[in-house]
């Protein structure tokens, strides 16, 4: 069964790994979608995206997972 989650790329794209430097850096969704010229709700749906793909209950975790695989 196909769904929206499987359509993900397994690589992450230029705004995912920036929205994932600046949760990293301390700032907030309204900051990064500021930063990154989305709405806070595109930043929100890519970090669940993001959680789903990899695994990931909470930001903290999945930020934790991706440093360990870099």
């Amino acid at each position: 069964m196909i769904t929206k989650y499987s359509l993900v790329e397994k690589s992450l794209d230029e705004t995912d790994k920036q929205i994932l430097m600046l949760i990293a850096e301390g700032k907030t969704v309204k900051e990064i979608a500021w930063k990154t010229g989305k709405r806070t709700e595109n930043v929100n749906y890519r970090l669940k995206v993001m959680r789903k793909h990899y695994g990931c209950l909470n930001t903290t975790q999945l930020i934790s997972k991706l440093s360990e695989i870099t």
